[in-house]
């Protein structure tokens, strides 16, 4: 009896720490290419290029030229649909605490803001999906910690 109790609270303690990194990093690259959507009907062909535990960086067309952005895995929130403190919005908007998300015009190489929030945003097609990414979002920041980040 003795062996299984401790073999219990041994599997507890395992899954109590959540997901690693890796599987972290592969949830959300997986949720984010289903569900990236643009600001407005401006924004076109929104892909995931990368991600790591620190920035994800999304491409992306607004009319006929092509960006990148640049979100910090620190998301403050994602928010619902309604006034998301900067715009009117109908949900899934990546939003920060400072104007740390980057955006780079890919025809003049130039870096053309910074903001406190991105052009792209999640669809709301799965039920909780919004605090589901922001979740992992903020799991991912924590392995970021400590770590400079280039822009």
């Amino acid at each position: 009896m003795k062996t299984i109790i401790i073999a219990f609270l041994l599997l507890q303690a395992a899954v109590s720490f959540g997901q690693t990194k890796e599987e972290t990093i592969s949830w959300l690259k997986e949720n984010l290419e289903k569900n990236l959507s643009g600001f407005n009907n401006s924004y076109t062909d929104i892909h995931l290029k990368s991600i790591n535990e620190c920035e994800i960086i999304l491409g992306y067309k607004y009319k006929s030229t092509a960006f990148e952005a640049v979100l910090p895995t620190a998301v403050k929130k994602i928010a619902k649909a309604g006034y998301s403190g900067f715009t009117p919005n109908s949900g899934g908007d990546f939003l920060y605490n400072d104007k740390v998300v980057a955006v780079k015009n890919l025809s003049t190489e130039k870096t053309t803001h910074h903001r406190f929030f991105s052009s792209a945003n999640l669809r709301n097609a799965e039920e909780g999906i919004y605090d589901k990414v922001e979740k992992a979002m903020k799991q991912l920041a924590i392995f970021c910690e400590g770590k400079k980040i280039n822009r």
